[in-house]
């Protein structure tokens, strides 16, 4: 990961800094993550760009469970209440499409966290299951509606009274503010994951970003102050109206037109936006093949958002080439990790996700290889599924030339010889075997 994106310019880099001070297990791309949505809540419906890019965005942590994705949310939580501005705290699960809407319309700008987030992309992904589906579909809707209007599903208006038609009528919010933090284990999340979630665009919403901490012990943190000048920053952001004066703090009603702060894009930005666009299309084009096209769509979407989140972190009077080139870095360089990990574990059907375990598991054990034993332990896929798919999954690999058994070398030096699956790649550098010796069976065990 690159250094410089491990903290946030301007303010929000003492948000990054506290984070980290106060996890008992830092997690420190967790943290950049944290205080991007907290500056997403502070600036919801309160700023946009003059290209009507609002802050609005989703993030999600990808980490093992006992990393310590937890304290993110509580971090954020904490850092509004500090700052007088828990009013901002939203639910912590939708359970239904009507409940997107009536959660927006109560708080039309909100921070919410959705823990055990994979578990709700499992059930969603049940064939009956149009509840929590048509959840999905309306947290969809509303990431796309930040310059717009956010509409509940029509219902009959017949036998309402004249004053409850009334009322149902203005059950609309304009331009809804929901910065969303998704926490799950990559194990939950790529079990409820199909090709379908990348191809609906619901995936390529978020700003995804994997853990490369793995479980860790945790420390003893001594209790630190949040930082005055974050907390002046972020009542500063929430506040903020083109009008001014003193009613700029009052919150506006759902069926409002709020009155947002504008702030230019520079030409140092717009160009910067008009060579990632090109950049996109490019990408696009070539994941094509993949069927993860989609997953750039909306890449410089997201990088105008995050832009906007850190020029006002750095209180400057428009977006500038420099906070541009930084939420460009951000953006694509979590996309292109975000694509590694989706071509190695998303899967449609258990005999997909066998291969692409198996052959992950190959590619990461380098020239050891991995033998039946080996894959036997590492692999609950494997594990669980029966003699004749494990068989089916090796000569399925060995055909797309993604593995090759061949003779491994032997590090003691001593006993039989070793054989094994390895990567292409690996096996350049070791000696064949005679392609007789692919085993013609895999033991149940």
């Amino acid at each position: 990961m690159p250094a410089h994106l491990l903290s946030v310019p301007g303010a929000l880099g003492q948000a990054v800094a506290w984070v980290n001070a106060t996890s008992r297990k830092p997690q420190p791309m967790f943290a950049v993550q944290a205080a991007l949505a907290l500056g997403s809540a502070c600036m919801g419906r309160r700023w946009r760009t003059d290209n009507a890019n609002w802050p609005a965005l989703y993030f999600m942590n990808v980490g093992p469970s006992g990393a310590g994705k937890e304290h993110a949310k509580y971090a954020v939580e904490t850092l509004l209440e500090a700052a007088g501005l828990a009013r901002l705290v939203g639910v912590g699960r939708f359970v239904s499409e009507s409940s997107v809407v009536s959660s927006l319309i109560d708080k039309p700008a909100q921070f919410s966290v959705l823990d055990e987030f994979g578990k709700m992309l499992q059930s969603a992904s049940i064939a009956q299951n149009f509840a929590d589906r048509n959840t999905l579909k309306a947290l969809m809707e509303t990431w796309g509606r930040a310059d717009g209007v956010l509409r509940p599903a029509a219902y009959s208006t017949a036998g309402l009274s004249s004053k409850q038609a009334e009322e149902l009528a203005k059950r609309l919010v304009r331009k809804p503010s929901l910065t969303m933090l998704a926490m799950t284990t990559p194990e939950t999340l790529f079990e409820g994951l199909t090709s379908a979630a990348v191809v609906d665009g619901f995936l390529n919403r978020f700003i995804s970003v994997h853990s490369d901490r793995g479980r860790q012990l945790a420390r003893t943190v001594e209790a630190v102050a949040p930082p005055e000048e974050l907390l002046a920053w972020m009542r500063d952001a929430a506040s903020a109206a083109a009008s001014g004066g003193n009613l700029a703090c009052l919150q506006v009603a759902h069926d409002m037109e709020p009155d947002p702060k504008v702030m230019a894009l520079d030409a140092g930005a717009l160009r910067v936006f008009a060579e990632l666009e090109h950049h996109v299309l490019q990408r696009s084009n070539q994941l094509d093949a993949e069927g993860l096209a989609e997953m750039m769509t909306r890449r410089t979407e997201m990088a105008m958002r995050l832009a906007l989140i850190v020029a006002c972190s750095c209180r400057h009077s428009k977006v500038m080439r420099q906070d541009a080139e930084w939420a460009r870095d951000y953006v694509m360089t979590h996309a292109e990790r975000d694509l590694s990990m989706l071509r190695d574990r998303l899967a449609d059907g258990v005999f997909d996700k066998l291969c692409k375990d198996v052959s992950r598991l190959v590619r990461e054990s380098g020239k050891r290889g991995m033998t039946e034993r080996d894959l036997n332990k590492a692999s609950r896929s494997w594990r669980a599924n029966p003699l004749r798919m494990r068989e089916d999954a090796l000569r399925a690999l060995e055909r797309r030339h993604a593995i090759a058994y061949t003779e491994v070398e032997n590090t003691s030096g001593r006993g039989r010889k070793r054989f094994a699956w390895v990567a292409p790649g690996a096996a350049s550098s070791i000696t064949p075997t005679n392609a007789d010796k692919t085993p013609t069976h895999v033991s149940p065990q």
